[in-house]
């Protein structure tokens, strides 16, 4: 009488555990898609437009206006036209697009593009709208790096294609700076904290007319020192990356009084 074989199959205890590994894998990265989804929902959301308004405006104490929400790559909060509404004798900003993320090391990212800020001054050393004073009152660009320490080490800063116009409280431009790219970007050697600087201008104009142009300077920063120069170049000689109006209404550099006769002397 033929007896019936049955074929037994022995899972080894590694291969269960792969098993319930890859699982739970493909769970976590579908309930992440899932997520990732009902954000760009969300994003785009009134709900949303009105919480970033309300954001910013707690931020910068302004009144701001936004144009739409958005999620873009890879998966930053992007914030299209931003601006503030325009009253008489009061500065104003405006942003084309803004873009908020995290990175690989869980630092904040933080671009600008297309930024156009205008500056009126309102007293000594003060400037409309006040969230920009400090950078209203900038009388050298080494300067930058104290004005950036609050956020420094968390965030990495990205400013593309800016314009800056410091006016006096009459609305009259004192001083004008165009094609502006700056970054700050956190950098770790050796155990120790580093913070690389850029700035670039394609053109600026000071008091009393004085043209500026090519301006460069990268720089880093450390905890004990906060000027490294790296590169430095201008069109306008030696001294003339110094800002272009100081604390005191309408009044011109010492960089700019130095160059006006070199200046007046190549106009036709």
């Amino acid at each position: 009488m033929a007896k019936n074989k049955e074929n037994f199959t022995v899972s080894e205890p590694g291969s269960r555990k792969g098993g319930r590994f890859r699982r739970a894998l493909m769970t976590f990265l579908i309930m992440l898609a899932i997520v990732m989804v009902c954000g760009l929902f969300a994003a785009r959301s009134d709900f949303a437009h009105r919480k970033v308004e309300q954001e910013l405006e707690r931020i910068t104490g302004l009144d701001i206006l936004i144009e739409k929400t958005a999620i873009g790559w890879p998966y930053d909060i992007v914030v299209k036209g931003i601006s503030s509404p325009e009253h008489p004798g009061e500065g104003r900003v405006q942003v084309d697009e803004m873009r908020i993320g995290i990175d690989w090391r869980l630092r904040k990212r933080l671009s600008l593009r297309g930024v156009s800020l205008e500056l009126i001054q309102i007293g000594e050393g003060i400037w409309s709208p006040e969230f920009f004073t400090q950078i209203g009152s900038l009388e050298r660009v080494e300067e930058l790096t104290d004005r950036t320490l609050s956020f420094r080490e968390s965030t990495r800063l990205s400013i593309s294609d800016a314009a800056i116009r410091w006016m006096d409280r009459h609305g009259l431009v004192v001083a004008a700076a165009s094609g502006i790219r700056f970054r700050v970007t956190p950098v770790r050697l050796s155990n120790r904290s580093m913070y690389h600087y850029y700035l670039q201008a394609r053109h600026a104009v000071g008091g009393g007319g004085v043209r500026i142009a090519s301006l460069q300077q990268e720089w880093i920063a450390t905890d004990a020192k906060p000027y490294i120069e790296i590169e430095r170049k201008d069109g306008a000689g030696d001294g003339s990356l110094t800002m272009f109006v100081d604390s005191g209404e309408g009044r011109v550099s010492k960089a700019e009084k130095s160059d006006a006769p070199a200046a007046d002397a190549a106009r036709p």
